[in-house]
Protein backbone atom coordinates (compact mmCIF):
# COMPACT_ATOMS: atom_id res chain seq x y z
CA UNK A 1 0.00 0.00 0.00
CA UNK A 2 1.26 3.47 -0.77
CA UNK A 3 0.37 6.66 1.10
CA UNK A 4 1.65 10.15 0.61
CA UNK A 5 1.07 13.83 0.11
CA UNK A 6 2.14 16.76 -2.00
CA UNK A 7 2.40 20.47 -1.32
CA UNK A 8 3.08 23.58 -3.38
CA UNK A 9 6.05 25.34 -1.79
CA UNK A 10 6.82 29.01 -2.64
CA UNK A 11 10.23 29.71 -4.16
CA UNK A 12 11.92 33.02 -3.26
CA UNK A 13 15.36 34.54 -3.70
CA UNK A 14 17.95 35.41 -1.05
CA UNK A 15 17.85 39.06 -2.12
CA UNK A 16 14.04 39.41 -1.90
CA UNK A 17 12.68 36.63 0.36
CA UNK A 18 9.30 38.35 0.62
CA UNK A 19 8.69 38.08 -3.15
CA UNK A 20 7.50 34.70 -4.44
CA UNK A 21 9.17 33.88 -7.76
CA UNK A 22 7.34 30.61 -8.41
CA UNK A 23 5.99 27.50 -6.74
CA UNK A 24 7.52 24.04 -6.62
CA UNK A 25 5.40 20.94 -6.01
CA UNK A 26 7.07 18.71 -3.42
CA UNK A 27 5.80 15.15 -3.23
CA UNK A 28 6.33 12.43 -0.63
CA UNK A 29 5.30 8.78 -0.96
CA UNK A 30 5.49 6.29 1.89
CA UNK A 31 5.35 2.59 1.01
CA UNK A 32 3.88 -0.02 3.35
CA UNK A 33 3.65 -3.78 3.51
CA UNK A 34 0.04 -4.52 4.50
CA UNK A 35 -1.26 -7.56 6.41
CA UNK A 36 -5.06 -7.73 6.43
CA UNK A 37 -6.80 -10.99 7.45
CA UNK A 38 -10.56 -10.88 6.85
CA UNK A 39 -13.65 -12.75 7.98
CA UNK A 40 -16.16 -13.06 5.14
CA UNK A 41 -19.86 -13.97 5.12
CA UNK A 42 -21.54 -14.98 1.84
CA UNK A 43 -25.19 -15.51 0.94
CA UNK A 44 -26.13 -17.27 -2.30
CA UNK A 45 -29.33 -16.14 -4.11
CA UNK A 46 -28.98 -18.67 -6.97
CA UNK A 47 -27.12 -16.60 -9.63
CA UNK A 48 -26.49 -13.63 -7.34
CA UNK A 49 -24.04 -13.87 -4.42
CA UNK A 50 -23.85 -11.12 -1.78
CA UNK A 51 -20.93 -10.93 0.65
CA UNK A 52 -19.61 -8.83 3.52
CA UNK A 53 -16.14 -8.90 5.09
CA UNK A 54 -14.19 -7.20 7.85
CA UNK A 55 -10.90 -7.57 9.67
CA UNK A 56 -7.93 -5.85 11.30
CA UNK A 57 -5.09 -4.37 9.25
CA UNK A 58 -1.47 -3.54 9.99
CA UNK A 59 0.67 -1.43 7.64
CA UNK A 60 4.44 -1.71 8.13
CA UNK A 61 6.53 1.03 6.51
CA UNK A 62 9.10 -0.35 4.07
CA UNK A 63 10.54 2.89 2.61
CA UNK A 64 9.71 6.43 1.53
CA UNK A 65 10.67 8.82 -1.24
CA UNK A 66 10.56 12.60 -1.09
CA UNK A 67 11.76 15.57 -3.08
CA UNK A 68 11.60 17.96 -0.12
CA UNK A 69 14.92 19.63 0.67
CA UNK A 70 14.74 18.20 4.18
CA UNK A 71 14.80 14.44 4.23
CA UNK A 72 13.66 14.04 7.84
CA UNK A 73 10.67 11.71 7.83
CA UNK A 74 11.91 9.66 10.78
CA UNK A 75 9.02 11.03 12.90
CA UNK A 76 6.50 9.00 10.91
CA UNK A 77 5.19 5.86 12.58
CA UNK A 78 6.67 2.70 11.09
CA UNK A 79 3.52 0.74 12.03
CA UNK A 80 -0.04 1.92 11.40
CA UNK A 81 -3.05 -0.03 12.73
CA UNK A 82 -6.39 0.02 10.97
CA UNK A 83 -9.23 -2.08 9.61
CA UNK A 84 -10.55 -3.35 6.33
CA UNK A 85 -14.27 -3.74 5.70
CA UNK A 86 -16.54 -3.97 2.72
CA UNK A 87 -19.00 -5.91 0.73
CA UNK A 88 -20.06 -6.72 -2.76
CA UNK A 89 -22.24 -8.62 -5.13
CA UNK A 90 -21.36 -11.18 -7.74
CA UNK A 91 -23.59 -12.24 -10.62
CA UNK A 92 -22.71 -15.76 -11.77
CA UNK A 93 -23.41 -17.22 -15.20
CA UNK A 94 -22.20 -20.85 -15.26
CA UNK A 95 -18.46 -20.66 -14.36
CA UNK A 96 -18.07 -16.91 -14.84
CA UNK A 97 -18.84 -14.34 -12.13
CA UNK A 98 -19.01 -10.57 -12.60
CA UNK A 99 -18.57 -8.63 -9.38
CA UNK A 100 -18.83 -5.16 -7.87
CA UNK A 101 -17.18 -4.48 -4.50
CA UNK A 102 -16.90 -1.48 -2.15
CA UNK A 103 -14.20 -1.40 0.57
CA UNK A 104 -13.19 0.97 3.37
CA UNK A 105 -9.79 1.30 5.06
CA UNK A 106 -9.89 3.44 8.24
CA UNK A 107 -6.72 4.01 10.27
CA UNK A 108 -6.87 3.89 14.08
CA UNK A 109 -3.29 4.96 14.78
CA UNK A 110 -1.80 8.05 13.13
CA UNK A 111 0.87 8.01 10.46
CA UNK A 112 2.34 11.02 12.27
CA UNK A 113 1.42 12.57 15.61
CA UNK A 114 3.40 15.70 16.44
CA UNK A 115 2.37 17.38 19.69
CA UNK A 116 1.88 21.17 19.75
CA UNK A 117 4.84 23.21 21.02
CA UNK A 118 5.80 26.87 21.38
CA UNK A 119 6.80 27.05 17.70
CA UNK A 120 4.36 24.56 16.18
CA UNK A 121 0.61 23.98 16.16
CA UNK A 122 1.29 20.22 15.98
CA UNK A 123 0.33 17.77 13.26
CA UNK A 124 -1.74 14.58 13.31
CA UNK A 125 -2.06 12.57 10.09
CA UNK A 126 -4.47 9.66 9.76
CA UNK A 127 -6.19 8.22 6.75
CA UNK A 128 -9.56 6.96 5.60
CA UNK A 129 -9.79 5.62 2.08
CA UNK A 130 -12.38 3.81 0.01
CA UNK A 131 -12.19 1.71 -3.15
CA UNK A 132 -14.79 0.58 -5.64
CA UNK A 133 -13.68 -2.49 -7.59
CA UNK A 134 -15.09 -4.51 -10.44
CA UNK A 135 -13.88 -7.85 -11.64
CA UNK A 136 -14.49 -11.13 -13.36
CA UNK A 137 -14.09 -14.51 -11.63
CA UNK A 138 -13.72 -17.93 -13.13
CA UNK A 139 -15.02 -20.71 -10.86
CA UNK A 140 -13.35 -24.10 -11.26
CA UNK A 141 -15.90 -26.84 -10.61
CA UNK A 142 -14.87 -29.93 -8.67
Amino acid sequence: MQKGFQEKVPVTSEEFPEIIISYKTCKTTINYLTFSPKLSVNYDFDKLIAYLYAGPRIDIQTNYETDYLTNNFSGYNKTVWGATYGGGIEYRIKSIGVLLEISGYPEFSPIKNEEPSETSAGLKITGQSYTISTGIKYHISQ
